[in-house]
């Protein structure tokens, strides 16, 4: 694999070159690696997931509105839930409650549906295949994202995957570690990486991990608008 190619003649999706401006990221950055966050950004996750946290938060009257939802992607499952309890004052639940009963709905959900794919992100995945090399830093569940990954035909495209797991307590997103951890694995200096995410949380981690960031929400083909 190059990491050290000429991009002349080469196609827009090639570095994720043609998005660059668009996406707050720097045109003339030199790209040698692509790490991608993956619910929202590769899988179009959010809007499959929010039911099962619709219906947990209504049986147990915590407020959760679609608009928070989103506010909070980007963040572990068990952190929304214990920011939620405590900014509502809710003591008769409790977090391991609230996510055993919303997994309990979404591996019910997934013998219906899985969730789909990001087309604008998966085509630039796609084209820099063999280019670059390429991973998946997400703050979601392994078993979740490698499964989400694998149903879309995607989990191929990546040399390596890091997940929430693989970071100590505390050190998930906004901080830089699961994307430093990714570069890591790459062998590719943080410096040298372009990486994408469609959300807040997600943005300040990138920065902070000295990547070029690009934010894929801005992307005019992204399919979903707040």
């Amino acid at each position: 694999m190059n990491t050290d190619i000429t991009t002349t003649n080469l196609s827009p999706l090639v570095g994720a070159r043609g998005c660059a401006q668009e996406t707050g990221a720097d045109p003339n950055f030199q790209v040698q690696a692509l790490i991608f966050d993956c619910d929202g950004t590769v899988l179009d996750t959010m809007e499959w997931y929010y039911p099962s946290w619709e219906f947990v938060c209504g049986k147990y009257n915590v407020e959760f509105s679609k608009k928070k939802f989103y506010s909070f992607a980007g963040v572990p499952v068990a952190d929304i839930f214990t920011a939620l309890l405590k900014e509502q004052n809710i003591t008769t639940v409790t977090v391991e409650t609230l996510l055993a009963e919303k997994h309990e709905y979404v591996e019910k959900q997934r013998l219906e549906s899985v969730p789909g794919k990001i087309e604008c992100v998966c085509e630039i995945i796609r084209a820099n295949k063999n280019i670059y090399p390429m991973a998946i830093a997400s703050s979601g569940n392994r078993k979740n994202v490698v499964e989400g990954l694998r149903e879309n035909g995607m989990l191929d495209y990546f040399d390596v995957i890091v997940t929430h797991e693989e970071v100590p307590e505390g050190k998930n997103k906004p901080a830089p570690d699961i994307f430093l951890l990714a570069a890591k694995k790459l062998g590719i200096e943080p410096s040298a990486c372009r990486g994408f995410e469609d959300a807040d949380v997600g943005m300040l981690s990138l920065r902070a991990a000295g990547f070029d960031a690009c934010d894929v929400r801005k992307m005019e083909a992204y399919p979903h608008k707040f």
